[in-house]
């Protein structure tokens, strides 16, 4: 990976799409450790907890794939919605009780 044609010092390619980039996650759509075999997104609480020098970098989910991780069970980063939605049940309103 460059910018502008320029090689970015301590930029480890490890392959198409994946990169070891220590402390830069700005140009990754997600985050993978090299100490466990999890991909994340960047606002995952999982994935923040990486050390920047464990981390790895993706280009996409399909790198990530074939790099031979997995999606994270609680970030879902293979899913379109980048945030957590819960559908909370719609309350019905109470009937008033009957005064005795």
């Amino acid at each position: 990976m460059t910018i502008y044609n320029l090689p970015l010092p301590g930029l480890e390619e490890l392959a198409p799409g994946v990169w070891r980039y220590p402390g830069d996650t700005e140009r990754t759509a997600y985050l993978g450790s090299i100490k466990s075999n999890k991909f994340h997104r960047p606002a995952c609480w999982h994935g923040q907890r990486i050390l920047p020098s464990n981390q790895i970098c993706f280009q996409d989910g399909e790198a990530a794939v074939n790099y031979g991780y997995a999606p994270c069970e609680k970030c879902k980063p293979l899913q379109d919605s980048p945030e957590k939605t819960r559908v909370l049940p719609q309350r019905t309103p109470r009937t008033p009780r009957k005064q005795k």
